[in-house]
């Protein structure tokens, strides 16, 4: 027999539906998409073409290999300064695309 490896749960699935429409949370990851620039920079956030979030993954789409390269290398220092901004546990992940 064939195990699907994306059985989840019935609580992880409650638990990430909470999080997902609870409102201050929701504000909370609205306000990191808004602030990227300020966050990031000027040069970062010209760069940056697409960005959304989906659970506590940041998805950052980018026109540069070379910004998308040095971002990678400088993900968790990135995290560390989004939780510091907005409280930990907002974001787990980031992903460059």
């Amino acid at each position: 027999m064939i195990r699907n490896k994306n059985i989840r749960s019935v609580k992880d699935i409650i638990q990430s539906y909470i999080e997902d429409v609870d409102p201050d949370k929701r504000l909370v990851k609205a306000k990191i998409i808004n602030l990227w620039g300020e966050t990031m920079g000027s040069t970062i956030a010209k760069r940056t073409k697409k960005i959304y979030i989906i659970r506590k993954t940041l998805f950052v789409h980018l026109d540069s290999a070379i910004v998308k390269s040095e971002l990678y290398y400088m993900r968790q220092a990135i995290l560390e300064k989004i939780s510091a901004k907005f409280g930990e546990g907002v974001i787990d992940k980031i992903v460059f695309k």
